[in-house]
């Protein structure tokens, strides 16, 4: 019993300290392995002081769009196989540990040209939360009849730090994103600082986008998860954002790959940097590596963090299907000097298959 004791202490210990370190597995802002619930806002601009300027609507005006099933579920089937764009595509990157479901609020927010000295996306989402906060109650469209349905976790206590108790409720919403139809600016983004309010509630997590496009809405989470800017591309290329280390600007493959020049997918690096395994594979296990793939006789996993400069590194190797396995092979480039042994350009990760939304189902 003694032992027994000891060893659900050192696991229990392990566990603390994973949680209370400053890690990128824990997440950014946002923790990588919950169940959350996201508020969805629609908005639109009505052009009355300059009509002719008005460009056409993405969707019908007055009305959301017909196709919110499409991006997302409402409740997590019992089958664990979302069929929802943004829900299945952290599903399947996550091996499961991300779990993204959300609602909407059934009518979009009109938003008047002279409401706004400026109009910008700030000021937008400003005026978006005001109108909200004084419309009471709040009318959902799936059956989510209160506040409660929306927080189901809690963001990161510091960058990188999770809340000791981020898989339960903190009293803020999970997350809003608000998606604008016909507005007069493009792009998308998203504020972490916090100070953001709706209905006397916090905002853990606040997004935008311009157009109803699963691709841009995962780009934009994704900075909640990876980090600013200078994390597009998997730590590459940003014109302006920081240390760059891939030719093409925000060319690579990654879940912050940009949305015009590349897939926006999740790669090797993503799910080695949040701690995205297979089940059954984690930390704890003996047999646990950080990067792995199959040995030349395809009957084990080995560790696959290779060295070319090591000729006990030299073999064959086993790559099953990367969407459903995770298997990627690491390998040092040769001829990197010492000062650059740690900078994300001095190892390759080479894997098999890509992940992309939207994933066929058998």
């Amino acid at each position: 019993m003694k032992k027994l004791l000891l060893i659900k202490s050192i696991v229990l210990v392990f566990n603390f300290n994973v949680i209370c370190q400053t890690i990128s597995s824990n997440g950014w802002h946002m923790p990588p392995d919950v169940e959350m619930k996201m508020l969805v806002v629609f908005a639109e601009f009505t052009y009355d002081l300059n009509p002719s300027n008005e460009p056409d609507p993405e969707w019908p005006k007055g009305q959301v769009p017909s196709n919110f099933n499409t991006f997302f579920e409402d409740t997590w089937p019992a089958n664990n196989q979302p069929n929802g764009l943004v829900s299945q595509f952290y599903n399947d990157a996550s091996f499961g540990q991300l779990r993204i479901t959300a609602d909407y609020i059934s009518s979009p927010v009109e938003l008047l040209e002279s409401e706004f000295t400026s109009i910008s996306a700030a000021s937008s989402r400003n005026l978006i939360l005001s109108k909200l906060t004084n419309q009471t109650p709040l009318s959902f469209n799936n059956n989510s009849n209160s506040f409660s349905n929306f927080d189901l976790m809690s963001e990161n206590s510091s960058l990188g730090l999770k809340s000791q108790n981020f898989n339960q409720p903190n009293q803020k919403w999970d997350a809003v994103l608000i998606v604008f139809n016909n507005a007069p600016f493009d792009g998308g983004g998203a504020n972490w600082l916090g100070g953001y309010f709706l209905q006397n509630n916090a905002i853990d997590d606040i997004f935008w986008v311009n157009a109803f496009d699963e691709k841009i809405i995962i780009h934009e989470y994704s900075h909640a998860l990876f980090g600013h800017n200078n994390f597009h591309c998997a730590g590459g290329q940003h014109n302006g954002g920081g240390s760059n280390y891939f030719g093409p600007i925000q060319g690579g493959w990654s879940c912050l790959g940009d949305v015009n020049s590349a897939f926006l997918t999740c790669n090797a690096w993503d799910r080695d940097r949040l701690n995205w395994f297979p089940q059954g594979r984690t930390t704890t296990n003996p047999e646990y590596h950080n990067i792995w793939c199959h040995n030349n006789t395809n009957s084990a996993d080995i560790n696959a963090n290779l060295n070319a400069a090591k000729p006990s590194d030299a073999g064959v190797y086993w790559l099953h299907d990367f969407i459903t396995s995770g298997d990627a092979i690491r390998i040092k480039l040769p001829f990197i000097d010492s000062t650059g042994n740690n900078s994300p350009c001095s190892r390759a990760i080479v894997s098999r298959g890509i992940l992309k939304p939207p994933l066929p189902r058998d």
